[in-house]
């Protein structure tokens, strides 16, 4: 009797455990196929789950759902925002999980669009958002630069060298010393007194307004693009005149020539381009 007593109770003991194991993978089997399904609809940007939703009969796609599903856990935790235990959605109907996804905070990463800046009359690329433009008197963009060292792939934006390098020891012979925005957008160096130069922005300003009507700028506009113009050359830094010169990549004769002076530290260098002449793309 004893024995009989205590094989039953092994039996029954045993048996409960591989039932429960059994229900635990097939509510596991359920959970990963529904987010599996809300997974592919929120992809598809179809934002619900219906009778057309895949439900991954592939092993590989099974897996890939559920990889996704934990590295937006990871995410959730990491940005503060712990998402509940899998068991929590194990006798939850695919309706339901959609609804629970739904409240979830995003915390995929966005990718914002850059602007660049073209020349209106050349086409070439001046300048992008990625710097601080800051706008003057309704017509003007300046923007502060830096001086960075290039040379022999590597670019130094002005850090002191490391104790490991050992300072400038063993330093690169062909490097030399660039402006940032002059050297990414490829502008060209150039000359000009300040007589040449008024003789020029004469017709660089004609042209602008050519421009502007031919898109159906409105009159304000315009007026504004010239009143900003000659606010702007009537500041002492303007009088002062001690600018450098640039062009354009093409180094188009019709296209903006941008200024470059200096901060009044003497040491941070700023470029001038012509709001009104610059035209956006996103990339």
């Amino acid at each position: 009797w004893l024995a009989a007593t205590t094989y039953l109770t092994n039996w029954r003991r045993d048996g409960w455990e591989e039932t429960s194991k059994a229900l635990r993978k097939a509510k596991s089997r359920r959970f990963c196929n529904a987010v599996s399904q809300v997974l592919a609809a929120n992809s598809a940007g179809t934002g619900a789950v219906g009778a057309q939703a895949p439900r991954f009969p592939d092993r590989a796609q099974r897996e890939e759902a559920r990889r996704q599903f934990s590295l937006r856990r990871k995410t959730e935790r990491k940005e503060g925002t712990k998402a509940p235990h899998p068991r929590a959605y194990s006798n939850l109907f695919p309706v339901q999980l959609l609804l629970l996804s739904l409240h979830q905070p995003n915390t995929q990463p966005t990718t914002a669009n850059m602007l660049i800046y073209k020349d209106v009359l050349s086409g070439d690329e001046m300048i992008s958002d990625s710097y601080d433009l800051k706008l003057v008197d309704g017509a003007v963009y300046e923007v502060d630069c830096a001086n960075i060292t290039i040379g022999n792939d590597n670019i130094d934006i002005g850090a002191n060298p490391s104790a490991e390098d050992g300072g400038d020891e063993g330093a690169d012979d062909t490097a030399e010393t660039a402006i940032d925005v002059v050297h990414s957008f490829r502008l060209v160096k150039t000359s000009f007194d300040k007589k040449s130069y008024m003789g020029y922005l004469k017709q660089y300003i004609k042209k602008v307004k050519e421009h502007m009507k031919s898109r159906d700028a409105s009159e304000d506009e315009i007026k504004e693009f010239e009143a900003g113009v000659k606010a702007y050359v009537s500041r002492p830094t303007f009088k002062k005149f001690e600018y450098d010169f640039y062009t354009g990549e093409s180094m188009d004769p019709d296209g903006m020539l941008v200024l470059l002076d200096f901060r009044d530290d003497g040491i941070t260098p700023y470029c001038v381009f012509w709001k009104h002449g610059l035209s956006e793309m996103k990339v």
